[in-house]
């Protein structure tokens, strides 16, 4: 974890959007917010939306804001508070003294076993129906990334091939819990076959699968697009904030 020297907030952009995170763990609250203005007093946001999570959002609590961007996800410490002005009810963040770096966007992994399934999807001709053709194997996660997942296999599976996958981690967090997939590597390790694969997001659908295959193919694969992938990139961050403050990585 590196840190990112900021003088205040000028660096953060109006209407750039922000995670609110309140709590630790399983436990934390996550709503969504956007940057309305700077003032001197901290950092004018909209009203924050809930995401998911278990912890409320009370005025003067203490949160860590998460910023993704294109090249990192960034962290800070605050604490939030409602204000009247104008007769109008703002909400104001503490500005940050410093902005941790924390990972390059997609590629940092987790380490998490979590309940996951997986189907080949074969060419359109040889479909008799939607059942016959996803043939699901129940498995497990090895490790998760914003970018893909490593799993246990049954059979050491050939790069590109293509998959549906069922990931809980997804749904746990308010995602679509079935996305598209392409394999990038199989291997073994001591006589267990695993397999790394890369999420397809929705504007990549069409580079893998055909008109009519789409029609088949369950809709909610289209619904994991970048918005989707950036609170998957927030939640391994979590993940891994809480993991350091345990002294487990």
């Amino acid at each position: 974890m590196s840190t990112v020297s900021l003088h205040d907030a000028h660096q953060l952009k109006v209407w750039e959007k922000v995670e609110i995170v309140i709590g630790e763990g399983d436990q934390a609250g996550h709503y969504l917010a956007r940057i309305q203005d700077f003032l001197n007093g901290g950092i004018v946001v909209t009203e924050p939306e809930f995401l998911h999570g278990h912890s409320l959002l009370t005025e003067n609590s203490a949160v860590t804001v998460v910023v993704t961007r294109e090249d990192a996800v960034y962290q800070f410490s605050s604490a939030i508070k409602r204000v009247l002005s104008k007769a109008k009810q703002q909400y104001l963040l503490n500005p940050p003294r410093h902005i941790e770096r924390v990972q390059r966007r997609l590629f940092v992994r987790v380490e998490l076993t979590k309940k996951m399934s997986w189907a080949r999807i074969v060419p359109v001709a040889e479909w008799q129906s939607l059942d016959d053709r996803s043939r699901w194997t129940q498995t497990s996660t090895v490790d998760i990334s914003g970018g893909g997942v490593l799993f246990r296999a049954n059979d050491l599976m050939e790069a590109q091939t293509r998959l549906l996958l069922k990931v809980s981690t997804l749904s746990e967090i308010g995602l679509p819990e079935t996305v598209a997939a392409i394999t990038m590597r199989g291997f073994t390790r001591k006589n267990e076959y695993y397999c790394g694969a890369a999420f397809i997001l929705a504007d990549q659908v069409r580079r893998y699968f055909s008109t009519d295959e789409l029609r088949s193919l369950p809709a909610e694969i289209t619904a994991f697009d970048i918005n989707a992938q950036n609170r998957l990139v927030s939640h391994i961050f979590q993940l891994q904030v809480s993991l350091r403050r345990k002294g487990l990585l």
